[in-house]
């Protein structure tokens, strides 16, 4: 399991990252067996901000 997850703040905005990666998860091994995908990821980004005062983002 690797798990990272960075927030940042400027004048611009603010935003989160966030970075997942679970290669050896037991427990959904045992629920999806059928499945022969067991490696699992995540990437997330959320950013919150205003553009030239005008655009919200």
């Amino acid at each position: 399991m690797w798990e990272n997850e960075f927030r940042y703040l400027t004048k611009a905005g603010a935003g989160l990252f966030e970075f997942d990666y679970l290669p050896s998860d037991k427990v959904y091994q045992d629920d999806h067996s059928s499945d022969s995908n067991s490696r699992r990821w995540l990437f997330y980004w959320n950013h919150s901000g205003v553009i030239d005062q005008v655009w919200a983002s």
